[in-house]
C-alpha cells in the first residue's frame, strides 16, 4: 500500500486532491502545509500530518502549492525517489 502526501492540503486544490484520493479508496494519506490551520484541517479531512517534508521518504507526492514553490519541492522529492504529481510549473 503506497503512502500519499498532499503538500499544501489546506488550500482549495489540496482539499480537492485529498477528497479525490479518498474517493479512489486511498487510505494512507498524509498532509503537509505551512498554514497555522493545518492541525485542525487535518482532523476535518481525517489525514495524518507530516511535520517536515524531509520526513516523507517513500510514496507519491501531490503538490498543491503556488507554482513558485514547485521546483524546490520537485527536486527534494525526486532526490528521495518519490513519484511527484504537479499540475503547473
Amino acid at each position: 500500500m503506497k503512502n500519499y502526501l498532499v503538500v499544501g492540503f489546506c488550500g482549495s486544490m489540496g482539499k480537492r486532491r485529498v477528497r479525490c484520493l479518498k474517493a479512489l479508496g486511498v487510505e494512507n494519506i498524509y498532509g503537509y502545509d505551512i498554514s497555522s490551520k493545518s492541525k485542525s484541517e487535518s482532523s476535518k479531512l481525517n489525514i495524518k500530518i507530516v511535520d517536515k517534508v524531509e520526513d516523507f521518504k517513500s510514496g507519491v507526492v501531490i503538490l498543491s502549492t503556488p507554482p513558485k514553490h514547485h521546483v524546490n519541492y520537485i527536486n527534494l522529492f525526486l532526490a528521495q525517489k518519490c513519484h511527484v504529481f504537479c499540475e503547473a510549473s
